[in-house]
C-alpha cells in the first residue's frame, strides 16, 4: 500500500491529536531506519512463503487455507456483528474499551431491546452473516442464547451465526445450548484464558466449527507456535491473527511494554504485524491441516466501513448520484447559465435517457448528474464539480448532519445521517478525463492531481506502510 507524503502526514497529525504530546513522547514510533528494517522482514516473511500464500481484499488479507464462511461474510460486506453486553471477565491488556456496561444489545449505535427485532433487521437488510460478540457473550447467556435461537428460527441453515468469547465460561452446558439454538461457529480469544485449551476441547464437541481469533501477542508468539499443531489435531478450523490497535484506554499497556508504534488511520503495533506473518509462515511451511490468517486493521478499517456505508448509503442518496468502490456517495454537479443548462438537460431527455441519470437544482442553473454524462460534455462555459458523503447509523440524531429516520417495525426506529466528507471538488476542465477513468474503472491508477479524491475513490492495497 502506497500512500502519498499528504495522506501520511495527515495520518500523523489526526494520531498526535488523538493521543495528545505527552502520550505521543511516551510511546516508541518508528523512526526512518526502522521502517526500513521492518520492510525488509516482512519482505523475507513473505517470500518464504511464496506462491502457497493467498491474498485477498487487495492484498490486506493473507491467508494460508480458506476463510470461514463468517469471514467470507465479512469480506462481501453482508456481516452484522451485534454486541450483545459490554461486560467482560477478562482483562486483557490489549483490549480497546474499557467492556463495563451491560447495555442493550447493539450494533452501529441501533439498539434491540428485543430478539425478534434483530432478526427482522438481518431479514430486511439481506445479511447472510451475523456474529454475536461483547464484552463477553457467555456473561449473558440466556440474553445471547434468545437471539441465536430468533435468527435461526427466523432463517432457518439460510443465516450463518458465529459467537466471540474468552472461554473463561465455555462449560459444556453453555456450548451444548449453543449448538442446540443454531450456532454454526465459535471463536476464542486464547490470551484471556492464559492459552489453555480446555475450552477449546470442549467445543469442538458440541459445536461445528471452532476457530480462534486473537491477537498476535509479541511476548506470546512462542507459545502460539507450539499450539498451532495441536489446534489442528483437535479439529479447530481456523485460525485469525490480529495485529494490535493502540487506543487511549490501552495505550498505557502499549508504553509499558515498550512496543514499536506504526502510524496509519489509527495507531497498531509493529511486532504484533511481524509476529501473525511468522505464524503465518509456520503454518504454511507445516502444511497444517487448519487455515491461518492475519486479519489486520489494513483490512477492517476500510472493507468493513465499506460494507456498513453500501448498506445505509442507499436510504440517503439522490437522483443521479453515485456509489463509489469506498461505499461513498458520489455527486457530480455541473454549473452553468440557465438557458445552457435546460439545454443540457433537454438533450438528454430527447436521446431517451433516463431520468434518474440527471436531476436539475436550485434556480436551474446546475444539474447532478451520473458520472458517464460528463463524458460528452463540452467543458467550455460550464463549472463540474464533484462532491462526496457517507451514511452511519447513529443512536440519535446529532443535527449537524441531515438525518433520515428508517422505520423497521412498530418497536425499532432506525437514524442515518448523512455525512459530507469531500465538498464541491472543482474540477478543471483539463482533469476532466482523469476523473472520468477515476470514476468509471477501479484498476485505473490515481494521478497525482486527483490525490485528494483518492479515501473517497479507492481502498488502498497491500499491507500498510511503515513510516
Amino acid at each position: 500500500m502506497i500512500l502519498s507524503p499528504e495522506v501520511r502526514a495527515a495520518h500523523v497529525a489526526a494520531n498526535e491529536r488523538e493521543y495528545g504530546e505527552e502520550v505521543c513522547g511516551r510511546l516508541h514510533w518508528l523512526d526512518g531506519d526502522g521502517a526500513e528494517r521492518a520492510e525488509a522482514t516482512r519482505r523475507e516473511i513473505l517470500a518464504a512463503c511464496g506462491e502457497a500464500l493467498a491474498w485477498a481484499c487487495g492484498g490486506t488479507k493473507p491467508h494460508y487455507g480458506p476463510l470461514s464462511p463468517g469471514c467470507a461474510h465479512c469480506v462481501a460486506g453482508t456481516w452484522s456483528c451485534l454486541f450483545v453486553n459490554g461486560v467482560c471477565n477478562a482483562r486483557c491488556f490489549f483490549c480497546p474499551t474499557p467492556q463495563d456496561d451491560c447495555g442493550e444489545p447493539t450494533t452501529g449505535q441501533i439498539e434491540f431491546r428485543r430478539a425478534g427485532d434483530y432478526a427482522e433487521f438481518l431479514e430486511r437488510f439481506g445479511f447472510g452473516g451475523a456474529s454475536l460478540s461483547g464484552g463477553e457473550p457467555l456473561l449473558t447467556l440466556d440474553r445471547t442464547l434468545e437471539f441465536v435461537r430468533a435468527a435461526r428460527e427466523r432463517f432457518g441453515p439460510g443465516l450463518y451465526l458465529w459467537m466471540y468469547t474468552n472461554g473463561l465460561l465455555a462449560t459444556d452446558e453453555a456450548l451444548a445450548a449453543l449448538a442446540a439454538a443454531g450456532l454454526d461457529e465459535i471463536r476464542f480469544n486464547l490470551h484471556a484464558g492464559g492459552y489453555r485449551l480446555d475450552g477449546v476441547e470442549r467445543a469442538v464437541r458440541h459445536i461445528p466449527c471452532v476457530t480462534i481469533e486473537t491477537p498476535a501477542v509479541p511476548e506470546e508468539e512462542g507459545r502460539m507456535s507450539q499450539l498451532l499443531p495441536r489446534l489442528a489435531e483437535l479439529g479447530v478450523r481456523h485460525v485469525n491473527l490480529h495485529d494490535i490497535r493502540v487506543t487511549p484506554h490501552n495505550v498505557g499497556h502499549i508504553v509499558r511494554r515498550g512496543y514499536t508504534c506504526l502510524h496509519g488511520p489509527k495507531v497498531t503495533v509493529l511486532e504484533a504485524e511481524q509476529a501473525a506473518l511468522r505464524l503465518l509462515r509456520q503454518a504454511l511451511a507445516d502444511r497444517l491441516p487448519l487455515a491461518v490468517q492475519y486479519c489486520c486493521f489494513a483490512y477492517k478499517n476500510p472493507y468493513q466501513a465499506r460494507g456498513h456505508r453500501r448498506r445505509w448509503c442507499p436510504q440517503v442518496m439522490r437522483p443521479a448520484e453515485t456509489l463509489t468502490p469506498t461505499g461513498d456517495i458520489r455527486t457530480c454537479e455541473v454549473r452553468g447559465e440557465r438557458a445552457a443548462i435546460v439545454a443540457l438537460a433537454d438533450g438528454w431527455a430527447a436521446a431517451g435517457l433516463p431520468r434518474i441519470a440527471w436531476a436539475v437544482q436550485g434556480k436551474g442553473d446546475r444539474v447532478q448528474v451520473v458520472p458517464e454524462l460528463l463524458r460528452g460534455l463540452a467543458p467550455a462555459g460550464f463549472e463540474v464539480a464533484v462532491s462526496y458523503a457517507a451514511a452511519a447509523t447513529v443512536a440519535a440524531p446529532s443535527y449537524r448532519f441531515l438525518p433520515t429516520k428508517v422505520r423497521l417495525n412498530e418497536n425499532v426506529e432506525i437514524t442515518v445521517e448523512r455525512r459530507p466528507r469531500i465538498a464541491r471538488r472543482v474540477i478543471p476542465p483539463e482533469h476532466l478525463a482523469d476523473f472520468l477513468a477515476l470514476a468509471g474503472d477501479e484498476a485505473a491508477p490515481v494521478p497525482a492531481h486527483l490525490a485528494d479524491l483518492a479515501p473517497c475513490e479507492r481502498i488502498p492495497e497491500g499491507l500498510p506502510d511503515y513510516y
